[in-house]
């Protein structure tokens, strides 16, 4: 099953070539479409998400700014050691560097990388 999460995490652990996050959900949830039923109590839940330390790095810095949140897909199951839900990432973004990357004008290739066409008389 395929899963997206999106918050902040509360801890990281770096253990060899795997970063392990925790990120727990204890709010409410938003409204919900008609027919869908609401749980009468939102238990607190927490997610052990398994990131490889290559897609950690090019989301840690933006983990700095306290404002930005990670957006991670990933395959879950559930942890019954952790008494948690694990996530297997499979891909992990910030959501601001998202947007800046949205927002950035298209790059244009420079007139100095084409060289010019020449053409010869016939």
């Amino acid at each position: 099953m395929k899963v997206t999460v999106i918050g902040r995490p509360t801890s990281v652990v770096e253990r060899g070539n795997t970063v392990i996050l925790m990120l727990t959900h204890n709010s409410p949830l938003p409204a919900m479409p008609k027919g869908v039923p609401v749980p009468a109590v939102m238990p607190t839940t927490t997610y052990i998400v398994y990131v490889g330390v290559k897609q950690w790095r090019g989301v840690a810095e933006a983990m700095k700014d306290p404002e930005d949140v990670l957006i991670i897909e990933g395959a879950l199951t559930w942890d019954a050691e952790q008494h948690a839900i694990a996530v297997f990432t499979t891909k992990i973004a910030s959501k601001l560097k998202q947007r800046a990357k949205r927002a950035a004008p298209p790059v244009e290739p420079s007139a100095e990388a084409t060289p010019p066409v020449e053409s010869t008389p016939t």
